[in-house]
């Protein structure tokens, strides 16, 4: 179990502390890239690169709780995962969608569906709606940090959000009616 202690060790380039923060929290930060980047080698690097960074910085930092060191290092995983589609795609191409056109997205299916496949549909959707749909409603970011942290306007944000929601809903609709013998 990783304590504030551990923590501190880490800081202090303690071998045995940093695999044991690995071992605790490589699979997490993984599974934070991998939503973003949808690729096992690049995710497994942006996890690395993370690694990096926590074991570089940790030493300047302070926390008076692990939970705030877990929050801590899953910025950085994000920041790391953001940073590779930043430097493969262009955020900025995203188009504008009229902010009226939000479409209602209290839909009963979602709440029917395993998480496990909602994570299958959202792998599907293009990489601004994913990335997006990723940082709003998993991560808990505001649309104004979406628009810094991807360079892109607060109405783009909104715009891949209410996108992404629409195709999600759709996509949904469609698994559901073909599992239940109605083909599209």
């Amino acid at each position: 179990m990783v304590t504030l202690l551990t923590i501190k060790k880490c800081g202090e380039n303690d071998e045995t502390a940093q695999r044991l923060v690995f071992n605790t929290y490589g699979d997490l930060l993984f599974g934070i890239a991998y939503r973003y980047l949808n690729d096992k080698m690049t995710a497994e690097d942006a996890v690395a690169n993370a690694f990096i960074k926590i074991f570089n910085r940790v030493g300047r930092a302070t926390f008076n709780e692990v939970n705030g060191f877990e929050a801590w290092i899953r910025r950085i995983i994000i920041n790391e995962s953001l940073t590779i589609l930043r430097q493969r795609y262009r955020f900025q191409d995203m188009e504008t969608l009229d902010q009226s056109r939000t479409p209602n997205f209290d839909n009963p299916v979602l709440s029917e569906m395993a998480l496990q496949e909602v994570m299958v549909l959202v792998k599907k959707l293009p990489l601004g709606y994913r990335t997006v749909l990723n940082l709003f409603a998993v991560e808990g970011f505001s649309h104004v940090e979406i628009s810094q942290l991807l360079g892109i306007s607060i109405g783009a944000s909104k715009s891949q959000l209410s996108k992404a929601r629409a195709m999600l809903k759709k996509k949904m609709n469609q698994l559901r009616r073909y599992e239940y013998g109605t083909k599209l």
